[in-house]
């Protein structure tokens, strides 16, 4: 749990916790609502895909 302060989220990174490199716009792609992360400015394949999301335009109210 990111809240205990013993948990690896915590003591990540040198104790700064975890981290996201956004990186440049060669290790992106942008396809179809996606965008996708990649650890390669060449190779934008499943093996190189570090994450993929989609950002929705409106939230949907919890019933």
């Amino acid at each position: 749990m990111a809240s205990d302060p013993g948990s690896w989220t915590r003591a990540a990174n040198r104790g700064r916790g975890v981290i996201l490199w956004w990186n440049t716009a060669p290790f992106w792609k942008f396809q179809d609502g996606v965008c996708s992360a990649y650890d390669s400015d060449t190779a934008h394949t499943e093996d190189h895909l570090i994450m993929a999301f989609r950002i929705l335009d409106e939230q949907k109210e919890a019933a």
